[in-house]
């Protein structure tokens, strides 16, 4: 259990520590780690993208968006998401 534990963690740190892309109000953009993302950020996600955290969708290029999220829940089926 313990080495579970360790494993867990040591990939934790990976994906928290991944760079995420924030938009910032001139429309330029910047890179931060997914750890250090505050509400209010506005990030920019890409085609089949890995998404470490909650977000909400406010815009997409289609009328919506397919997620999958088997790490949550297991489910491997996509799910449809439309822009808030």
């Amino acid at each position: 259990e313990g080495f579970e534990d360790m494993k867990r963690h040591k990939s934790d740190r990976a994906v928290n520590n991944a760079p995420a892309r924030v938009l910032a109000p001139d429309g330029s953009e910047s890179t931060l780690r997914w750890r250090d993302l505050k509400p209010g950020h506005v990030v920019a996600v890409r085609d089949r993208e890995e998404i470490p955290a909650d977000l909400v969708l406010i815009y997409t290029s289609d009328k919506q968006a397919y997620v999958e999220t088997s790490n949550i829940d297991g489910e491997t089926n996509l799910k449809i998401k439309r822009a808030a």
